[in-house]
């Protein structure tokens, strides 16, 4: 699996390109030459090694981090110890962009501020630490980004000249409600299919949908939705950060909602397992298997003998690590068709990627053990009677 990027690390990446970019920029367009340039507001010739990408607003964590056009090169005493030489920037800026450029990226700064202390209160949090405002700062940077490409009508990726566009086209905390609520409308609708759902009505607990996906209804669930990180990026949820955390929790829900409707249709009533606990995993395949093996199509555990005679025909081959075979994924998807009424097709649409992870957890699990080093105990993709 594809390693996920975290923001920071990702604008770090960022910023190791923009900075050279925009000091090189400033050094061609000052100087003609891509080895010396002149500082934005001290004028000084400067090595390009010794100058710096300088923002007419400090801070690193405000939307005028990767703005070209409020980022310029600057000498480390303008930068560093002049704090910007804000005075003189912004005469450049005026100079640059024309009258009142300036007052667009202060008034940024300002409703990005102001937005930070609206999630404060609405989130009734006492901040006392640098790192309790980031994590404010954070997640009110997630969603504008994700309001933003939320924004863009076409799959192009934004760039920072779009992203100012937009920026003074909308005000901050009306990209911000787009992006958050984006995530607003995955709770709702988890919320309302939850409530008419068929294992909410057969009593059953959300573990019945396995780890993962207890994760994704369970950051849903609560108050104030937060995204299924499962410590890809070093914690269990965070907010929000892109329309890809949007779409992958979406993907997700359709999946529990598509295979919620598959029992609905199939008409069972599970049962209370003693010594372990029912999953959608677990039911969906004992009961294929019980079907398979002419068993009563109850969802009741499997002795191992009955087990072991459905695997030694689950597999297309002998050799290890074996793969399941073709003919018997076909029969499944076939079962599926009967007890359900819907087309293989329909089923294959909807859940045609679930199933096939499903088989290829099989053959994680079991596709490299013995039939005679089978053992109940540790079977947990099938219901099983203990010993």
């Amino acid at each position: 699996m594809k390693k996920r990027v975290t923001v920071s690390s990702a604008k770090k990446k960022a910023w190791a390109v923009f900075s050279p970019y925009i000091r090189l920029r400033d050094c061609l367009k000052t100087t003609g030459c891509a080895s010396f340039g002149l500082c934005i507001t001290c004028g000084k010739r400067y090595h390009f090694k010794l100058l710096q990408a300088g923002h007419f607003i400090p801070g690193r964590h405000n939307a005028n981090l990767f703005s070209e056009e409020g980022t310029h090169a600057q000498c480390y005493n303008c930068n560093i110890n002049l704090r910007g030489n804000t005075l003189e920037y912004r005469r450049k800026i005026i100079e640059m962009y024309g009258e009142g450029y300036d007052e667009v990226l202060e008034q940024v700064q300002t409703e990005f501020a102001g937005l930070c202390n609206q999630i404060i209160t609405a989130d009734q949090k006492t901040i006392r630490e640098r790192d309790e405002l980031k994590g404010i700062v954070k997640k009110v940077c997630g969603y504008i980004c994700v309001g933003l490409e939320r924004l863009t009508e076409d799959d192009r990726e934004l760039d920072a000249n779009r992203n100012a566009a937009l920026i003074q086209r909308y005000p901050l905390s009306s990209i911000f409600k787009v992006g958050y609520g984006l995530a607003l409308e995955l709770k709702w609708r988890v919320e309302r299919w939850r409530e008419k759902s068929w294992f909410e009505k057969e009593g059953l607990l959300l573990s019945f949908w396995g780890e993962d996906w207890l994760g994704v209804l369970g950051g849903l669930l609560i108050k104030k939705p937060l995204f299924y990180d499962n410590y890809k990026t070093g914690v269990l949820y965070r907010e929000f950060i892109s329309m890809e955390d949007i779409k992958e929790t979406e993907n997700v829900l359709n999946e529990i909602i598509a295979f919620d409707d598959l029992f609905s249709r199939m008409t069972i009533k599970p049962e209370p397992v003693a010594d372990g606990f029912i999953t959608y995993k677990n039911l969906v395949l004992t009961l294929w298997v019980r079907y398979y093996l002419g068993l009563p199509d109850e969802p009741l555990p499997l002795t191992l003998d009955e087990f072991k005679l459905f695997f030694d025909d689950l597999w297309a081959g002998k050799d290890k690590p074996r793969k399941t075979s073709l003919s018997m994924k076909k029969l499944f998807l076939n079962w599926l068709s009967d007890r359900t009424g819907l087309t293989p097709h329909e089923i294959s649409q909807s859940l045609g990627q679930t199933l096939e992870n499903l088989f290829n957890e099989l053959e994680s699990e079991y596709g490299e053990v013995s039939r005679k080093d089978l053992d109940q105990r540790y079977i947990r993709l099938f219901l099983m009677k203990k010993s």
